[in-house]
């Protein structure tokens, strides 16, 4: 290796907050192992981290970990064959033919030792920056001054008091840029020399900085004033650009494509942006701000740890908040603590200075879960660790976008497949697993459709839950018993569907089966492209729990679950089947995109009157269930989707015979001279009382879209159809049906569109 470099070991970095290498460090998206070693040449020890870091230092941090090796698996940002560490986790290298640089030996100003800085300078005059900077250098700078100190490689400081809390030397080790055998300071750290004893100071002696003030906007961004700045924790979260031209313009311009509202410039070069300072920066004199941009000598960009800030009006400012929806199939579920010695998420990573919720939810599209840390960096995982943080926590903007929250220190903005607890969701279904209800008749087995065939059942202690529903069947009798269900998933997504049993008795007559698939028009029986998995029932399983699973692709935006069994005639003996909890879970999100243009109105609610286009012909708003004690009714709204004057209002009615085939509600039109491109149909409606009931769509009677209407009680839902041909002259309708279950159920419909589709 270049440099005379030679790996070490796989090291655990941050013990204590303590880093393995302190001096130098460089960040890249481009980082391999000889870049990180051609950027530390002048250091005995490198190390690669976290894919894209590099740390340089001579001396390796008191009580740091040699880690297992393959520990350090993480590959470098630049090269997939190579390993650059992992999180917390430094690749270590070491320069055996090594001089180690030392601070400089001055006839006039001896060397005083290393010394710690802070926000309050401790040598507070005549700041100055070089990229050639050596002690030789500075010492000129502060001609007059009794002491003066290097730090960071470049900087100079001057004054008339010595520094009071020293350091280790250790701490003082990065190479001036001026001299690869000298030490010039380090992070807040002074390499101090004096007193000089030529030194005779007089405060009318000092340079005149010039008269470079800051502008009062920029951009239509307003100067702050000068603040202070954190080292390593920026008191601007949110992106970060470094320029050799940078000017105010340039900051303003930056910071503001990303949705920021304020912009820092610092360091000449430098530019942070955020939407509120951290509350440990604090305003400060004019002239602790005295850097000229290096884009534009007229204007001032800030000094060392030091901001000239600009903010927009507080009006114009866009509050950050996390989305409500979802992102791409994900929700988002709350602030979430990182493990720093194993990541929370850990299956995949991507780091990026344009970070978004969206460019991370694209990026784990394959994964159950994401999460978004320290403004640019992502997160993929099928499995969690970690516990819940509070939302405080997760407080840094995307470095992508500034309305956006992109977690914090070892703080992840969680999102996952599955919505929180309480959601208004219509594609969630939170009563899959219970059987805890009473079985006196067939509606008691809400929201569960119970076909009997004979067979005997009860409630017996479950495995998983408290109650489990068991099927008994009878000596000699052929008998059956089915429990299904449909419920709203998201279309093209990838379930996986289980269930908890066991079987007992004469097992060879026995057939239990799970099956998972789309409906047919009117809830019928799962279409062809049912997944089936049949129950194990050898005799080594007689009263043994099981589980069965299938995975599951919905074509449409309702799954079916059966849970069927039944025992053959002749079987001589008694039999059962045990049916306990039932877990359906999406696995990946989908990659179907809904239409995204505008279209036509097939029919116009909005108004208060029924109006259709011209292009339907003729057009049917009918009820057509069978009759009722109380029959289904409708009328118009007044109020309606999006505060719209009207909508249509559908009622089932409260009697106990409700409708149990049939639609109780049908809107029909004859596409009559419409184009036949490809379409969608869309519409939007919400619901109360709807358990089982469904709305559904059919074109030349074939199901082109169905949906449960019980997801989001009271809430306006879209309803859209899967892409069709529009064939003129043919019916294409749209019903509200309530099977089984349509007692007292209300639903208001919204205008249906013809849209376009891709």
């Amino acid at each position: 290796m270049g440099q005379g470099y030679s790996y070490q070991s796989c090291y655990t970095d941050l013990i204590h907050g303590q880093r393995t290498l302190g001096a130098a460090t460089l960040v890249a998206n481009d980082m391999t192992i000889e870049k990180c070693s051609n950027f530390c040449s002048n250091y005995k020890y490198f190390g690669v981290e976290y894919a894209k870091e590099c740390w340089c230092g001579n001396t390796i941090q008191e009580n740091q970990v040699v880690a297992v090796s393959t520990e350090c698996s993480w590959p470098c940002s630049g090269s997939s064959s190579q390993t650059c560490g992992a999180a917390s986790r430094i690749s270590l290298y070491e320069r055996w033919l090594y001089f180690p640089a030392t601070h400089a030996t001055l006839s006039d100003t001896p060397y005083v030792g290393c010394f710690a800085d802070g926000n309050a300078r401790v040598l507070p005059s005549k700041q100055f920056t070089s990229d050639s900077m050596t002690a030789a250098a500075c010492a000129a700078n502060c001609a007059g001054y009794t002491y003066f100190g290097t730090q960071w490689s470049r900087e100079c400081w001057c004054g008339n008091t010595l520094p009071t809390v020293s350091a280790p030397d250790a701490d003082c080790s990065m190479t001036c840029t001026g001299s690869s055998s000298e030490t010039c300071g380090g992070s807040l750290r002074l390499s101090v020399y004096g007193p000089n004893t030529k030194a005779i100071y007089n405060p009318g002696s000092t340079s005149n900085t010039g008269t470079t003030t800051s502008p009062a906007t920029v951009s239509n961004f307003a100067y702050q004033g000068c603040y202070t700045d954190n080292v390593p924790q920026r008191v601007l979260s949110g992106a970060v650009k470094f320029d050799g031209a940078m000017t105010l313009e340039m900051c303003a311009s930056f910071c503001s494509a990303s949705n920021y509202g304020v912009f820092g410039v610092e360091y000449s070069g430098e530019c942070y942006c955020g939407n509120s300072l951290d509350t440990a920066s604090k305003k400060v004199a004019e002239t602790e701000c005295t850097m000229k941009c290096k884009g534009n000598n007229a204007e001032l960009c800030g000094d060392g740890n030091r901001l000239n800030v600009f903010a927009l009006p507080s009006g114009s400012i866009t509050a950050t908040s996390n989305p409500t929806g979802s992102t791409n199939g994900f929700w988002y579920q709350s602030c979430w603590n990182d493990n720093i010695n194993g990541r929370s998420l850990k299956e995949n990573i991507l780091f990026a200075d344009d970070m978004t919720v969206e460019k991370c939810s694209n990026f784990c599209k394959s994964y159950q879960y994401f999460g978004l840390e320290y403004g640019g960096e992502c997160y993929c995982g099928n499995t969690l660790g970690g516990t819940k943080a509070p939302e405080a926590d997760c407080s840094q903007h995307c470095k992508g976008d500034g309305t956006q929250f992109c977690g914090n220190g070892n703080r992840l903005s969680l999102y996952s497949i599955n919505p929180p607890a309480g959601t208004c969701n219509a594609n969630f279904h939170g009563d899959l697993t219970s059987f805890s209800v009473s079985i006196g008749t067939d509606n008691d087995l809400k929201p569960w459709v119970h076909e009997t065939g004979g067979a005997a059942t009860s409630y017996v202690t479950g495995d998983q839950n408290a109650l489990s529903y068991q099927v008994a069947f009878g000596a000699s009798v052929s008998s059956s018993d089915n429990l299904w269900q449909a419920f709203n998933v998201i279309q093209g997504a990838v379930y996986e569907v289980s269930v908890r049993f066991k079987v007992g008795g004469s097992l060879g007559s026995i057939s239990a089966s799970l099956q998972v698939g789309n409906p047919g028009v009117g809830l019928s029986d799962v279409a062809s492209d049912t997944q089936i998995v049949l129950a194990n029932t050898a005799s080594s399983n007689d009263g043994i729990w099981q589980t069965m699973k299938v995975t599951f692709t919905p074509r449409f935006n309702v799954a079916k679950v059966y849970l069927k069994a039944s025992m053959a005639s002749g079987a001589g003996s008694s039999s059962y089947v045990v049916w306990d909890s039932v877990t359906f879970k999406q696995t990946s999100a989908s990659t179907y995109s809904a239409a995204s243009t505008n279209g036509q109105m097939f029919v116009d609610y909005r108004s208060g009157v029924v109006q259709y286009a011209s292009w339907v012909s003729p057009g049917t708003d009918d009820i057509v269930a069978p009759a009722a004690t109380k029959p289904t009714i409708k009328e118009m709204a007044t109020s309606g989707y999006n505060n719209a004057a009207g909508s249509r209002h559908v009622y089932m009615g409260d009697s106990n015979d409700a409708p149990a085939t049939g639609p109780a509600w049908r809107l029909a039109g004859l596409l009559s001279g419409n184009p036949t491109a490809k379409s969608v149909m869309r519409t939007h409606f919400r619901s109360t009382n709807s358990n089982n009931c469904f709305m559904q769509m059919l074109s030349l009677g074939q199901l082109i879209g169905i949906m449960m209407l019980d997801g989001c009680p009271g809430q306006w839902q879209t309803f859209e159809s899967v892409p069709f041909y529009p064939a003129e002259d043919r019916w294409w309708q749209m019903s509200i049906e309530c099977y089984n279950q349509g007692h007292d159920a209300s639903a208001w419909v919204d205008s249906v569109e013809l849209r376009p589709s891709s």
